[in-house]
This record gives structure tokens, C-alpha cells and sequence, in this order.
């Protein structure tokens, strides 16, 4: 720069500076910025279909159902090879506690040609099942009859599965262990476990309530009384006449009653 400046060049061209150089050596600087590959990252879109089995609620006795555990809340979970990836019913969101990751515009699509919209994902949710515990993804769809429904995204990380529909049973490997899995709640029994109570919250009632819930260990006490009558305050004794006075004040005094054969005798 400062040998540019002793032999007068412009800073910019190799030739001599003059007062009406500058008008040569106008540029236009541009800064281009490289986005940020994290925040300008657009999210995968998820192409998710549902049964609508597993919409409805409807329970067959073909359907496979499984007891699950969230968050120590007991759920009714459907194994549905139908459905493409796990949802959870929108309403037990909070009602587990789980974290759920809002997401606009997720449309699950139904296999009657309907859409669903999805309010989020709730990410690595732990779920246990018959002591088998898995992190899976949950989308969030309002659901009728089943708490969860485990689709191919679940199942297609199982590997290799033997399944007696008759029996309601499947059967597969696990870290080298054979697991068999029973159906449980079959078609229109068991409760709908929206309203399920956590094993922690019942453990609390129950040791609040311990004497009333405690199993008897014989008769029951003796009282001072086994049977009361509470009367009005400031009652007095009942006084009631004696049925023979509405005998005596309907016949003679002194006449006989005659007993009913003779009344057939003159007859």
C-alpha cells in the first residue's frame, strides 16, 4: 500500500491517481452469508398413514393389543402393521407428562383416504412393555378406543416375527432372549384407560386409606348398640291405643261373636 502511494497508483488500478480517477474506481462490495445449516435446515417431512382400525378404536378379535407403561401410567397400546409409524392419543399428552415437539402442518394420512392433523412429535419416549423397555417417537393424533398404536416403525425394529392371530401372539428375538407377548384385553372388555391412575398415585391412597382397604382379621367389634332409631329432638314416647278398644267401641258390650259355623248352620 505504502509503495502504491509513493509511485501515486490508485490503490485499486496500476495507474496514476487524478481528482477524476475516483470516478473509475467505484465497485460494489457484496458480503454473501452462508446460512446456518442447523437453524435454516428444514425439517423432514413425515409421510405417516394410519389404519382406520387404529383410528376408530374398533377391537377384533384378530387385533393385536398389548398393556404398555408410560410413565408409570398403564395404556392399552394396538400393534397395528397397518399403520406406518407409533401415535399417541393427543389427550394424554399431558395427562402422562410427556414432552411434545409442536409441529404445523403434520397431516397423518387415514387408510380410508381422510387426513388427520398431528399436533407434534414427542421425541424418545421411553415405553415398557411386559418388562421390556423401548425409546420410541410418538406423532400425536386424536384416538378413539386405544391409548397407543404401534405401527411398522416400531415393528420393522424387531426383525424377524411369528405371529398367531388365532391365539393373539407373537413371538421374536431380542438380545439373543426369545420373547412372547400375549394379547391382552380382548374385544369389547377391559377398560378404556384414558382414565388410568398411576401405580405412584394408587400406592398414596392406599396407604391413606390403609383401614379401610385392609383385609379383615375376624368379626367385627362389638357395640353398645346393634340397632338405633333416631327420633326428633324433643320427642316424647309414642302412645298408641290398643287395637282391642276399636273392638270394643264397635260391638256391645256384653254381646257374644259368634263363631262362623253357625252362621253356615242357618244358612
Amino acid at each position: 500500500m505504502e509503495e502504491r502511494r509513493s509511485q501515486g497508483l490508485c490503490y485499486n488500478y496500476n495507474e496514476k491517481f487524478h481528482p477524476g480517477h475516483q470516478k473509475l474506481c467505484k465497485h460494489i462490495f457484496s458480503l454473501q452469508v452462508e446460512p446456518d445449516s442447523e437453524d435454516e435446515e428444514e425439517e423432514p417431512k413425515v409421510a405417516a398413514t394410519i389404519s382406520l382400525l387404529a383410528l376408530t378404536g374398533i377391537r377384533k378379535t384378530q387385533t393385536m393389543q398389548l398393556a404398555v407403561i408410560i410413565n408409570g401410567v398403564h395404556l392399552l397400546a394396538l400393534v397395528d402393521s397397518g399403520s406406518t409409524h407409533n401415535f399417541v392419543a393427543a389427550e394424554l399428552v399431558a395427562r402422562v407428562g410427556l414432552s411434545l415437539t409442536p409441529r404445523t402442518g403434520l397431516s397423518v394420512a387415514v387408510a380410508n383416504g381422510d387426513h388427520v392433523t398431528s399436533g407434534g412429535i414427542c421425541r424418545a419416549t421411553l415405553i415398557s412393555i411386559d418388562k421390556e423397555d423401548f425409546i420410541l417417537d410418538f406423532l400425536t393424533i386424536p384416538l378413539d378406543g386405544f391409548d397407543v398404536v404401534l405401527g411398522v416403525q416400531w415393528l420393522g425394529s424387531l426383525g424377524p416375527i411369528t405371529w398367531d392371530f388365532h391365539h393373539r401372539m407373537m413371538r421374536f428375538q431380542r438380545q439373543g432372549r426369545e420373547i412372547v407377548w400375549h394379547g391382552a384385553n380382548p374385544p369389547g372388555a377391559g377398560p378404556h384407560l384414558h382414565t388410568a391412575i398411576s401405580e405412584d398415585h394408587m400406592g398414596d391412597l392406599l396407604e391413606e386409606f390403609q383401614t379401610i382397604f385392609a383385609e379383615p382379621q375376624g368379626l367385627t367389634p362389638a357395640r353398645s348398640r346393634d340397632h338405633h332409631i333416631y327420633l326428633l329432638p324433643d320427642s316424647g314416647p309414642v302412645v298408641a291405643s290398643s287395637h282391642f278398644a276399636d273392638i270394643r267401641e264397635t260391638l256391645p258390650f256384653g254381646r257374644t261373636i259368634r263363631a262362623k259355623e253357625e252362621y253356615f248352620q242357618e244358612q
